[in-house]
């Protein structure tokens, strides 16, 4: 599969990747109504008290530049200000392994790792497991 998403609205992105990483996690996701959501997509807690935030950014026409730009100027404020034990980032971009280790690092310590990016590829992977 080989999915870009451009035909899909930022909330059915958002929908989508619930429903995808829910499947992957084993967890209900918690999503929340449209409009600002001061950097909520969904939310689910790992332990008792461990949350986890996800947040969607569907930028298929925006660019990976455009996208960085807007995680520096107002996004990574938004994360500091939730101070969630884990987060993970969603695009529809197509994202290297430099590219998620940057993003990770934009917003260090709430991305733990580089495959708490999730990228258009890895969007892909799941819905080849998860249709």
């Amino acid at each position: 599969m080989n999915y870009d998403f451009s035909q899909l609205n930022d909330k059915e992105f958002e929908m989508l990747t619930a429903d995808l990483l829910a499947e992957l996690f084993k967890k209900r996701i918690e999503r929340f109504k449209p409009g600002r959501d001061g950097g909520v997509d969904g939310r689910f807690y790992s332990n008792m008290n461990d949350e986890v935030i996800l947040q969607c950014k569907h930028y298929s026409k925006t660019g990976y530049r455009g996208l960085i730009n807007k995680l520096k100027q107002e996004e990574r404020q938004k994360v500091k200000k939730l101070d969630p034990n884990r987060y993970i980032f969603v695009t529809s971009l197509p994202l290297s392994p430099d590219n998620k280790k940057e993003i990770r690092k934009i917003f260090s310590p709430y991305i733990q790792r580089d495959d708490d990016v999730f990228a258009k590829e890895d969007l892909n992977d799941l819905l080849s497991k998860h249709s």
